[in-house]
């Protein structure tokens, strides 16, 4: 599992309330083992502003009822996944959004992207655009 923390004042502090909730699950002076990238790559922000629109584009359909299908779905629909060949064909899988697998530049293009399709499903770019940034402050 890959959180976000923030060091500040010597301490690691959690960035999201996901990774706070991760971090409320460990007992108190329990050691753990951690693997520290740097991910100045990409910022949470920007990271957070592309699930703000997936969760718009998410909440604007009745066909899908799980989140976590629809986002690989529409990121295969974006052609950003590999095609794995099985004996009854082929089976695309959604490519990662881990931070330490996309730069900054590629996720900045898939955030296009993701705003491109979204506008051909019948959204607004400015209003689904705007509406994310007032979400997540970006």
């Amino acid at each position: 599992m890959e959180i976000m923390l923030t060091k500040s004042m010597g301490s690691l502090k959690p960035d999201t309330d996901a990774a706070y909730k991760v971090l409320s699950s460990i007992k108190n002076g329990a050691a753990v083992v951690v693997d520290i990238k740097d991910p100045s790559r990409r910022s949470t922000r920007q990271h957070n502003f592309w699930f703000a629109i997936i969760n718009e584009l998410f909440e604007g359909q009745e066909y899908h009822k799980s989140f976590d299908v629809f986002r690989k779905l529409f990121l295969i629909s974006l052609g950003r996944c590999d095609i794995h060949k099985t004996k009854t064909g082929d089976v695309p899988m959604a490519h990662s959004l881990a931070f330490g697998k996309m730069s900054k530049e590629d996720f900045q293009t898939l955030v296009d992207e993701t705003l491109d399709f979204a506008v051909k499903l019948g959204f607004d770019r400015n209003s689904l655009e705007g509406e994310a940034r007032a979400k997540v402050g970006y």
